[in-house]
């Protein structure tokens, strides 16, 4: 019942218009034990010279299983995305080619301060500090000949702040096509807490030995 509408309507549409001597659609039925099942339809107009329909003849093809597996697929991709977003990791997927972004998640651009459409027009120069026009190149080739590893670099935040990042990467086949997927953990509060953590123990111990200079001072005075 809920699809009688636009099957209908596609059928009669077809039906009046005198180019039209195919139509292919889908749409459910019930069968009489109330099962539900999805047919592929194939109609096809015979015309009589001036282009009125004078009959037609069809095939129904049962499409219910590969209907089936392909919502489960749907289903799964959207899992898979949601996932894929709700990581509080940056993560984006490469080509392994041209080094061109394919997909990435939310935090990949809002950790760098850029909407999704600014940031899918940036290249690596834009983001990393460390590559520059000279050097891309080589690294590049360095990634893809390694096909995996971990290294540490630096990214520009759209304000101008570097932001000390973690780099994770594996080279993986997707639809057939080698892609790069690289895992960005940001390090710049470590990062900052082991410059305060050493400063904190240069100070401690300049006013250690100054504690000491000045107690071995007093001694010899006396």
């Amino acid at each position: 019942p809920e699809d009688i509408v636009e099957a209908e309507g596609a059928f009669y549409q077809a039906l009046y218009d005198e180019s039209c001597n195919d139509l292919e659609m889908e749409y459910r039925i019930i069968t009489p034990d109330k099962k539900i099942r999805w047919v592929q339809v194939y109609i096809n107009f015979a015309r009589d010279k001036n282009g009125y329909a004078v009959s037609c003849s069809g095939l129904q093809l049962n499409i219910t299983n590969k209907k089936l597996v392909n919502q489960k697929l749907e289903d799964s991709e959207q899992r898979f995305h949601t996932l894929f977003d709700l990581l509080p990791d940056s993560v984006v997927l490469i080509d392994r080619e041209d080094f061109d972004l394919i997909d990435f998640n939310t935090a990949a651009h809002t950790q760098l301060g850029y909407s999704r459409e600014q940031f899918s027009k940036l290249n690596i120069c834009d983001i990393n500090v460390d590559v520059t026009e000279e050097n891309s190149e080589k690294l590049k080739n360095n990634i893809r000949t390694t096909r995996k590893d971990v290294f540490e670099t630096r990214h520009r935040h759209r304000t101008g702040e570097l932001l000390s990042r973690s780099v994770i990467y594996a080279t993986l086949t997707l639809n057939d096509i080698e892609v790069i997927v690289m895992i960005w953990h940001d390090l710049t509060e470590k990062k900052q807490a082991e410059q305060l953590r050493l400063e904190k123990n240069v100070a401690e111990i300049a006013n250690k030995a100054k504690s000491e200079f000045l107690a071995n001072m007093s001694h010899e005075l006396r």
